[in-house]
């Protein structure tokens, strides 16, 4: 499938996102500051994720361009007489020549570097539920796409791929590189149904607070009655004002019916 077709079935952007967590000690702290955790792609469960392979071949001014490219988003205010007066600093010194012999070892520490926020267009599915949320023991978090548009409404839909994308580091425009790479999983993840937000700034960003764009709040089906009540005592303890929502085993199919429960105020 061509990354034109599976863009093509996210067509219509969702309303809401998803994130499903599993109760542990970190749970009180995304309720009590707001925020989620952005992993870094070292953290991520799949062995292929980002670790797509790169060309480095490429003329000499090819390369020279490239850099000019890298130096303009890592220095934003320098003008461009004062990035190419670098670009020729640093060619003299052999410092480019360097680099570019360990091109593939600097360029795998700087995805491992970055951080991504992980959501989904579902909240009903139930590998997800089992592999995210603690054998449906755990819970979703419910985000208005509406109400965050500069984290969430930037975000995007996973490719999914039979065959392994292979951008070169110096030809590629980057744009599509961060899609190759980051963006690109096996077609065997297709059902979860992903969007990523990867911030360019990615230093100050380990933590996405989320503020008003949590909406809601799923109990996985088999959520026992004191992880209930714990969830809901964080609730209102940390004013949130969502809907809670039970996900209910479907009596007639393999399905999950998520229902709404309660509203706090």
């Amino acid at each position: 499938m061509s990354k034109k077709e599976n863009r093509e079935e996210f067509t219509n952007f969702p309303r809401f996102l998803y994130k499903y967590r599993k109760i542990d000690k970190f749970t009180e702290d995304i309720f009590s500051r707001n925020r989620l955790y952005l992993p870094s792609p070292l953290e991520f469960n799949d062995p292929f994720d980002c670790r797509i392979e790169m060309s480095f071949d490429a003329t000499e001014r090819e390369q020279k361009k490239r850099f000019k490219e890298i130096l303009k988003d890592v220095r934003p205010e320098s003008s461009r007489q004062e990035r190419n007066a670098l670009v020729k600093k640093l060619e003299k010194t052999g410092w480019i020549k360097n680099v570019i012999n360990k091109a593939e070892a600097i360029t795998a520490k700087m995805i491992n570097g970055l951080r991504v926020l992980c959501l989904s267009a579902k909240n009903n599915d139930l590998l997800m539920w089992s592999h995210y949320a603690h054998n449906h023991e755990g819970f979703c978090l419910k985000f208005d796409v509406a109400k965050n548009p500069g984290v969430l409404g930037n975000s995007k839909p996973v490719i999914y791929s039979e065959k392994y994308p292979f951008p070169n580091f110096f030809k590629t425009p980057t744009e599509e590189i961060t899609d190759m790479v980051l963006m690109t999983k096996a077609k065997e993840w297709k059902y979860e149904e992903e969007y990523r937000f990867i911030p360019k700034h990615y230093k100050q960003y380990k933590y996405w607070n989320f503020q008003e764009s949590l909406v809601g709040i799923i109990f996985g089906c088999q959520i026992k009655k004191e992880a209930e009540d714990y969830l809901i005592s964080l609730l209102e303890k940390y004013n949130h004002r969502v809907t809670i929502y039970h996900s209910i085993i479907g009596k007639q199919k393999f399905a999950l019916d998520i229902l709404p429960a309660m509203t706090i105020k």
